[in-house]
């Protein structure tokens, strides 16, 4: 499995394991943007509220090679209100800014880098905050 999957499972796990979050979302966490999981064949049925995240390619930093970064972006959605879809996403701020995560083979913290910004998909009538983090990643 990729650096940037098992991460991202990580990253899963943790937000699973959020009371306050799952009180929204149960375990629609996803690790994949919306669009990529509306186009698996079959199609899974998409119940709202969801949280999805999407990872970027990782970097390494020449100077310290032990530690990779990656940059992702966290998405909030709802059918409810941008509030709903607000409130999820500060649940998951609160939970994972600076937060030092590790499991058997990686350690990580994370940091919000941009946003939030909210928006609504009139097509999908869906409200939307998706923020940019950015995560120093050690595989031990």
């Amino acid at each position: 499995m990729s650096l940037s999957r098992s991460y991202a499972e990580l990253l899963r796990r943790t937000l699973l394991n959020t009371p306050t979050l799952t009180a929204y979302v149960g375990d629609r966490i996803w690790t994949a943007q919306i669009a990529e999981i509306a186009s698996q064949n079959p199609a899974p049925t998409l119940e709202y509220p969801i949280v999805s995240f999407s990872m970027d390619t990782p970097s390494r930093d020449l100077d310290v090679p032990d530690v990779v970064y990656l940059s992702f972006r966290i998405w909030t959605w709802s059918k409810n209100s941008h509030e709903e879809a607000s409130n999820i996403y500060d649940t998951i701020y609160a939970v994972l800014h600076r937060l030092r995560i590790a499991d058997t083979t990686l350690q990580a913290v994370q940091n919000e880098i941009a946003g939030p910004t909210s928006y609504m998909d009139p097509e999908a009538q869906t409200y939307a905050t998706v923020s940019r983090w950015d995560a120093r990643v050690i595989h031990k």
